[in-house]
């Protein structure tokens, strides 16, 4: 009975999260295929937490109030709280996915969720990384993300 209790013991104290106190890392990369999209940023810290955008663009003609309103309706990889990627979000596809030649894009606009004023809204241009404030009338590629 006590050698139970000792290995018992024994195992509790070697075990990994316990002589460390963190979990498991994460062993997602960007790049990588989950939660029904393509990783393209991960949060610091012990837990797996980032964000992914769909694998496809959702629209390539879309006005802004079109593109925020399409969000709703977005069904990819069972998931349907996908949303417009905000500006700094936008910046991270484009560096993390876009530059290493990952998720399809092309060299168009992509809508983000910032305003601008009344009648524009901030876009990127992935032919060259620039951020512009567009014509909420104008057209633009619309590629949603969600968080995991």
């Amino acid at each position: 009975m006590k050698k139970i209790i000792f290995l018992a013991i024994l195992s509790i104290l070697i075990s990994p999260a316990i002589v460390n106190g963190k979990l498991p890392a994460c062993t997602l990369e960007i790049g990588d295929t989950f939660a029904g999209g393509i990783v393209f940023y991960l949060a610091p810290g012990d837990e797996c937490h980032g964000l992914v955008c769909a694998p496809t663009d959702q629209s390539k003609d879309s006005k802004w109030a079109e593109a925020d309103a399409l969000c709703q309706f977005v069904r990819v990889g069972g998931y349907t709280n996908w949303r417009l990627p905000n500006l700094y979000e936008l910046s991270q596809m484009y560096n993390n996915l876009y530059k290493a030649k990952l998720g399809g894009f092309t060299n168009g606009y992509y809508w983000s969720s910032n305003e601008y004023q009344q009648y524009y809204a901030w876009d990127m241009n992935f032919a060259n990384g620039q951020k512009y404030s567009s014509g909420k009338g104008s057209t633009g590629y619309v590629r949603v993300i969600r968080a995991f």
